[in-house]
């Protein structure tokens, strides 16, 4: 699986490749500290606004052509409202986004 699929994005985005670089760079700025800011929400206890926050990014995620990324963040918010979250979980989902942040660092894509 690509860490980011241009084509998914694009295809939703109607081939519209500057508002869909317009929206990787917003992603990038609005995310860029999230895995931070979610677990000091968790250990906080705002749950609530962790699930937010999570929905937010997977919503972008999904639009982006982020799979991964949506599916850990899909994965963490059902065991944020469980009230069971594991640390692989918190690990998954941290570990896929500094991918997704990476990528748009290191391709030029921003």
């Amino acid at each position: 699986m690509e860490i980011i699929d241009i084509d998914s994005a694009l295809e939703r985005l109607d081939g519209d490749r500057e508002l869909c670089r317009e929206l990787l760079l917003d992603f990038y700025i609005d995310y860029y500290e999230v895995d931070r800011i979610l677990r000091d929400r968790l250990r906080d206890g705002a749950t609530e606004d962790a699930r937010q926050l999570l929905h937010n990014l997977r919503g972008a995620a999904g639009n982006l052509g982020m799979g991964r990324l949506e599916t850990v963040a899909k994965t963490l918010s059902q065991q944020i409202r469980l009230g069971a979250v594991e640390v692989s979980a918190l690990n998954n989902f941290s570990e896929a986004l500094h991918r997704v942040l990476s990528e748009l660092e290191h391709t030029k894509r921003l």
